[in-house]
């Protein structure tokens, strides 16, 4: 009798996933800033040390559906190439069927180039970091005042700007999520500055002709 009922117990213990309860199913919606997503890698990771239970997705659209998930604190991470990585390590799965939003920043980063004097086109604008070891380099030279650089990863960054007419500007900022806009001012060298006055002056005299 006492052995009939340890099987029974032990069965009940198999379906319910080693006496845990029951699984639950959870939907993660995707809501980038800019655009649309799709195979984005969304992850759910518990984070009970004692048993681990991972769940990932490539996602097709923006909303994300995990289905016999085991109840419980998880962290949940999603990366695509076009936006910034998100974490959030404190998201809590119920028995009853519950969903959360992921807001993505798109991982570009707009530098705008203000001069004190004439217009800047032509300027090299270089962005370099070497974090983990590896070098992100990511280099453009500007048509118009404001230039934006696509798929930066996060991280701390030597900004350089260098131009014939302007002296050259360098600074380190930290690039990611929150700050994705940078503004620079940058200051004309004097022989350049005077060459540009005399054009000006040429050209309205000549204009007014």
């Amino acid at each position: 009798m006492k052995l009939r009922v340890f099987f029974i117990i032990l069965l009940i213990c198999v379906l319910l996933v080693g006496c845990g309860g029951e699984k639950t199913s959870t939907t993660i919606t995707l809501s980038p800033n800019m655009g649309t997503i799709e195979n984005a890698i969304v992850k759910l990771t518990n984070n009970d040390r004692k048993q681990k239970h991972v769940y990932q997705q490539k996602s097709k659209g923006t909303a994300v559906g995990f289905n016999k998930i085991v109840p419980g604190s998880y962290t949940l991470t999603i990366t695509h190439d076009d936006y910034f990585p998100y974490t959030n390590d404190n998201v809590t799965v119920h028995n009853t069927v519950a969903g959360l939003t992921a807001n993505l920043i798109k991982n570009e980063i707009s530098i705008n180039l203000n001069p004190n004097f004439g217009d800047i086109i032509g300027a090299v604008i270089t962005l370099t970091n070497n974090n983990g070891n590896k070098n992100h380099i990511y280099t453009l030279k500007n048509t118009d005042k404001t230039v934006k650089f696509q798929r930066v990863e996060p991280g701390t960054y030597k900004l350089t700007v260098q131009h014939d007419n302007y002296f050259d500007l360098t600074r380190e900022t930290v690039l990611n999520s929150k700050n994705t806009y940078l503004y620079v001012n940058l200051k004309m060298k004097s022989q350049a500055g005077g060459m540009y006055f005399m054009i000006k002056v040429i050209t309205i005299m000549v204009g007014g002709f």
